[in-house]
């Protein structure tokens, strides 16, 4: 896949995601930026290519010919924003394995942090949160 677009895959099924997407949409400073759902079939086909595991749940960002998952993918969107949201990449300095343990925190338990009554289900429960 060779593309000048920068394309960030994010779960369309999470609001925490959404609302983050609508969050860099409003603030992005290029037009080189995309979001495509990880549940749409440009996602599946890509991962195929890129030999990604199916059951991938993060967000996977696509630029320059690498891929990028977890936080260095979620933390590199937020160089493609206007100032002072860029300065959120200073957290690339900090080691993979602590950034990946923080955002693997935050992805088990989104939907408890932000759950939206009418859609989101507890991965615990049968009940709405």
């Amino acid at each position: 896949m060779k593309t000048k677009t920068t394309i960030v895959f994010y779960d369309a099924n999470c609001s925490i995601c959404r609302k983050s997407v609508l969050f860099a949409e409003k603030r992005k400073r290029t037009d080189n930026l995309e979001f495509v759902p990880l549940q749409s079939e440009v996602f599946e086909k890509f991962r195929r290519q890129n030999l990604l595991p199916e059951s991938l749940h993060s967000v996977v960002l696509y630029e320059k010919e690498k891929t990028f998952i977890h936080s260095t993918a979620a933390l590199k969107v937020f160089k493609f924003l206007r100032p002072p949201w860029n300065w959120i990449t200073i957290f690339l300095l900090c080691p993979k394995f602590v950034r990946d343990a923080v955002y693997q925190f935050i992805v088990h338990k989104r939907y408890l942090l932000d759950c939206d009554h009418n859609e989101c289900f507890s991965s615990r429960r049968e009940t709405p949160c």
